[in-house]
């Protein structure tokens, strides 16, 4: 079965609830689960589906052949690839379609950044962000990339990161001389979101094969940065325009520089301090 991967949650939508009447009560708990945990699902095996929602792995298969699939592997495929592609354009036209007022328009899109951030707080693991803290500190080198839409916060990650610690290295595109004598004892944080840049995963995949550390910050567990991370933190960016949210993805990176800054305590001083004896000498702020 075709689905158009730019408006798949619809189509799939729509198919299930024009059948939904014919299908059997367990199909129905199938539907059901399906439409309220799309994500979930995509995750998932038949038999980890079926074991969930208390039904035979024979019932998903029947039930993905009754929706137009071959069988629950293609219908989860379909999924997958749907929710790794881009849907500006479907985005963009629900955006400008709303009928709401100017006010409530301005409202709705900055409580929306704040949803993003309540989620990735929600999601968040303490004892990985030490982790990652902790990689970042002991590397000999740190590399920071993000590509596209993403170039943003690599910039300020690496801006800050350079203040705190010693030896951190932006790359930007045709990077590769900048990569001659990476080791496994540097290590590279990695920056996507949807659509993936294949530039960033082709980085990650060079200091994957030279055994580097790698830190992802990304959006989902379909990211193909998860392949390659030995670690991965999540930020949520779903928006309802056109443009992804990185507002939680900021909030996260700040939460990570403020506790490498807390490792890094005793350098850090001496190093803000030689920097405000550069500012005054230099007049570089105005106060």
């Amino acid at each position: 079965m075709k689905i158009d991967y730019r408006d798949y949650e619809d189509q799939i939508t729509d198919i299930i609830l024009e059948q939904y009447k014919l299908f059997t009560p367990a199909e129905k708990r199938v539907a059901d689960y399906i439409l309220t945990n799309p994500t979930a699902v995509i995750l998932m095996t038949s038999s980890q589906l079926a074991k969930k929602i208390d039904v035979s792995e024979a019932t998903i298969i029947r039930f993905s052949s009754r929706i137009g699939f071959s069988g629950f592997a293609e219908f989860k495929r379909s999924m997958q690839n749907a929710a790794l592609s881009d849907r500006t354009l479907v985005k963009l036209e629900r955006s400008v379609s709303k009928n709401v007022e100017t006010a409530d328009f301005f409202y709705d899109a900055m409580k929306n950044d704040l949803d993003n951030i309540q989620e990735t707080i929600n999601e968040m693991n303490p004892v990985l962000m030490e982790e990652a803290c902790n990689l970042v500190c002991k590397s000999k080198r740190v590399f920071v990339v993000g590509s596209r839409r993403s170039a943003a916060l690599a910039d300020y990650l690496y801006f800050l990161l350079n203040i705190a610690l010693d030896h951190v290295i932006l790359l930007k595109s045709d990077a590769w001389e900048q990569l001659l004598n990476v080791d496994e004892k540097d290590c590279l944080i990695s920056i996507g979101f949807k659509r993936y840049s294949k530039e960033t995963v082709n980085l990650m995949q060079h200091f994957y094969n030279k055994k580097s550390k790698i830190l992802a910050i990304t959006d989902s567990p379909l990211s193909p940065l998860n392949n390659l991370a030995d670690l991965s933190l999540k930020a949520a960016v779903e928006s309802d325009t056109f443009m992804d949210s990185y507002t939680a993805a900021m909030s996260l990176i700040n939460a990570l520089v403020a506790y490498i800054s807390k490792i890094q305590e005793k350098t850090l001083k001496d190093k803000l301090s030689k920097l405000e004896e550069i500012y005054k000498h230099n007049s570089v702020f105005y106060k």
